[in-house]
């Protein structure tokens, strides 16, 4: 249904190694319809001091989820679609879906996801942002 109606596909991975074979699918399945796509995953981006202290952060999300409420949404979300098929009950309950590693030159867009989105956002104006802007990137 992408491949025929939309001029964008917002996907969620289950690892960015995904990217690679999940992308170009829905790329070649719009090109059968005579269409072109944009392809957006979103990322969760969870920063920490250190690698170690960003897994200990993402282990205490997930020590202290309401599995119940999980499971119902994951249930929800799956009913009827492919989309989540791959999907651990973890990544979605730790970050809505959001793969949290990102890493695709292919992908058109990213969609940010915060842990804490106001200080995290500001941190990104003033950390990541000027980094882009003197790489090109932006």
């Amino acid at each position: 249904m992408t491949a025929r109606l939309c001029d964008w596909a917002f996907i969620s991975l289950a690892s960015v190694d995904q990217a690679a074979v999940v992308i170009p699918k829905i790329c070649e399945r719009a090109l059968m319809e005579g269409r072109k796509v944009k392809v957006a995953v979103f990322p969760f981006l969870l920063w920490r001091d250190s690698r170690k202290a960003a897994q200990e952060e993402l282990d205490r999300i997930l020590a202290e989820t309401d599995r119940v409420a999980a499971n119902n949404w994951m249930g929800d979300l799956t009913a009827g679609s492919g989309s989540f098929d791959d999907f651990t009950l973890d990544m979605l309950a730790s970050s809505g879906g959001a793969i949290h590693v990102m890493g695709s030159s292919e992908v058109d867009a990213l969609m940010l996801t915060f842990q804490d989105y106001e200080k995290d956002l500001r941190r990104f104006a003033t950390d990541t942002i000027p980094l882009l802007s003197a790489q090109g990137v932006i």
